[in-house]
């Protein structure tokens, strides 16, 4: 178990309503984050003196614009990604009268109450954890770039590049290839670091269990 943020299998131990209801405020905050970030298109599009209209391709500054722009959305999404967690804690010990402990052990360890977990992990937990154990000790001998590459990068920035450029990008007025090649870069840039933060919370917790 890990970090829940970053706990990729916490999703498959819930029952769907604890794991809708925990997903509302990181995703929602994640895609919410898309409008602070065309704020800044439009910003930055004035700063370096983009005109409007023009291509940001055949733009003067155009690369410098794409690079500001590409580190600025990812930064944000994860931050709002990460804010909608910190919401949830915060609601848990606002409305839900949690104590500390319990929510540094829910958010921080994944140690989430056994009432939220479905029946046939709460039958056998201790060897569920095991089993989990046992899972992230084959995953972690792939090796960290590996696993970056294809649990953040394949995995995670794949379906979100698809989600957000493939199917969009058919509907929109800017020139196709473009959208999709920087887009591409921009997915496979988050992919890699939710794979690298996936990869420190697990083998931080990793150790810390099976020491």
């Amino acid at each position: 178990m890990n970090n829940i943020a970053f706990n990729l299998h916490i999703g498959n131990l819930l029952k769907a309503r604890y794991s809708i209801f925990l997903a509302i405020f990181p995703i929602g905050l994640m895609f919410l984050s898309f409008v602070p970030i065309w704020l800044l298109a439009e910003y930055l599009s004035v700063f370096f003196g983009i005109q409007e209209g023009t291509p940001i391709k055949d733009a003067e500054n155009g690369w410098l614009w794409l690079s500001v722009f590409l580190s600025a959305m990812v930064v944000l999404m994860i931050l709002g990604y990460i804010t909608g967690w910190l919401i949830n804690a915060l609601l848990a010990l606002v409305i839900f009268r949690w104590s500390r402990e319990k929510i540094y052990a829910v958010y921080l360890n994944s140690d989430v109450p056994s009432s939220w977990l479905k029946d046939s992990v709460v039958a056998t937990p201790t060897a569920h954890k095991k089993d989990k154990l046992e899972q992230w000790r084959k995953t972690r001998k792939q090796g960290k770039l590996k696993y970056i590459l294809k649990t953040g990068v394949i995995g995670w920035g794949s379906f979100m590049y698809i989600i957000m450029a493939v199917l969009p990008a058919f509907r929109g007025s800017e020139a196709l290839g473009f959208t999709l090649i920087w887009q591409a870069a921009l997915w496979a840039t988050a992919g890699a670091l939710f794979g690298a933060l996936t990869w420190y919370f697990s083998e931080k917790q990793y150790l810390k269990h099976s020491g």
